[in-house]
């Protein structure tokens, strides 16, 4: 990613005069200077507690469950309100879809790696998990934060998929993610 300009704007003095010092005409730097807090402004209590919530609401109505443990991360993804429509599987695919952008968002704001558990919502059609597999390979090539998409693939009668990935910055075979999606039966 290329960064044209940096906008930071603070209400601690410190930070302020820090960066003013530092920043070499570089960073744009304000200080916020009235009497409701910044943070109020920004939203960020509400930001924060929506970024790091077990449940996390997906557009379509649908949302996933993060469950992290010491051993491993469970994401659950359920169809919540939007069983809409008359193709079911159209709108399964939809809502895993989103919720694989979603939980790879949540794992990367979270600063989760390791072993993964993604248990999507089960689809009759083949094509579809094939389809599911392509946007997490392109979700993850195109994070900053992954290196290597190192193969995904669902075989006949399986019901799930393990996804290898390498987070940027290893030495290449030190540390290897995976996701292990389940479909349910």
């Amino acid at each position: 990613y290329v960064v044209d300009d940096i906008f930071i704007e603070t209400d601690d003095t410190y930070i302020y005069e820090y960066i003013e010092d530092i920043r070499n005409g570089e960073i744009n730097v304000k200080l916020y200077e009235d009497e409701y807090p910044l943070y109020k402004l920004c939203n960020v209590e509400s930001i924060m507690k929506h970024a790091l919530a077990k449940k996390v609401w997906l557009k379509s109505g649908g949302n996933i469950i993060i469950e992290e443990t010491k051993a491993l991360i469970c994401i659950d993804v359920n169809t919540g309100k939007s069983i809409k429509g008359k193709d079911k599987d159209q709108t399964f695919l939809r809502i895993n879809k989103e919720a694989a952008v979603e939980a790879l968002s949540q794992l990367e704001i979270r600063g989760l790696s390791g072993i993964i558990i993604i248990d999507f919502i089960n689809m009759s059609d083949k094509e579809f998990y094939n389809d599911l597999i392509i946007t997490i390979k392109d979700i993850i090539k195109k994070e900053a934060i992954y290196d290597v998409f190192l193969g995904a693939k669902l075989e006949k009668g399986q019901h799930y998929i393990r996804i290898y990935y390498m987070p940027q910055g290893l030495i290449p075979g030190a540390i290897i993610s995976s996701i292990s999606i389940i479909f349910d039966t």
